[in-house]
């Protein structure tokens, strides 16, 4: 999640780490017209998989989904540890 990033910022170096890593990356940049938003409205015009977020239930989604698809974890028999 990427919050009010300024273009100077390690934000848009670590989004692109994040972008190759995770299913979902989240940008909530703040009003539009601060250097201190310019990294999120960066990232939200060149890349289409950065998630604009503006409410916690946008955030929450989008998290509830990451590994939706992965079947469930075994869990261990009773006594038995990891």
């Amino acid at each position: 999640m990427i919050i009010e990033a300024g273009v100077r910022s390690a934000a848009l170096g670590t989004a692109g780490q994040a972008l190759r890593a995770w299913p979902a990356v989240i940008a909530v940049p703040g009003p539009v017209t601060p250097a201190e938003s310019r990294a999120c409205t960066k990232l939200l015009r060149r890349c289409p998989e950065v998630h604009l977020v503006t409410r916690a239930a946008e955030v929450i989604e989008l998290l509830a989904a990451i590994g939706a698809d992965q079947p469930p974890q075994r869990q261990p028999p009773a006594g038995e540890h990891r």
